[in-house]
């Protein structure tokens, strides 16, 4: 029988990583961290591919286009399964709802693998509140009958 996962997901708001790499590195190791979702990192689409974890991969990430701050971006342990959730990046909207998705396949379950959906949130300050929770609702319901988290840094 396959060797059960142990699921560690964390999140960290990091407002500008560009000087806490090696901070973020120590905080993955030492907490034994198999997902880390950093929210807003502020980096574009062109700089958040440079940023890398010892042992992790970047699974995805949503980064503002127009706007400086916010942005989500999920690191995955590389011996874990993973595949990004490619809709998820519709439902973003700069400065109002800002998400990244993927779906990891763990060995928790006594049936072997199992799929485990992790959808990490930014939802910034001064946001239509309504439009965020129907826009996540939205999401959450396109991702199906399987187990979810929703890590995130909200001012709700």
């Amino acid at each position: 029988m396959p060797k059960k996962t142990t699921w560690k997901i964390m999140q960290l708001n990091v407002q500008y990583p560009r000087n806490k790499l090696n901070l973020l590195q120590v905080f993955v190791d030492e907490k034994s961290t198999n997902l880390l979702i950093i929210t807003e990192h502020a980096l574009r689409d062109n700089e958040i591919e440079y940023y890398k974890l010892d042992d992790c991969v970047l699974a995805d990430s949503y980064c503002r286009k127009q706007h400086r701050g916010g942005g989500v971006a999920i690191f995955v342990k590389e011996h874990l399964p993973f595949k990004k959730i490619s809709f998820v990046e519709q439902y973003c909207k700069e400065e109002t709802i800002e998400m990244a998705g993927v779906v990891v396949h763990t060995n928790t379950h006594s049936s072997g693998l199992s799929k485990h959906n992790v959808i990490g949130t930014y939802c910034p300050p001064n946001t239509d509140v309504l439009y965020y929770l129907d826009t996540l609702n939205r999401a959450i319901r396109q991702t199906g009958p399987t187990d979810l988290s929703i890590v995130g840094d909200s001012l709700l």
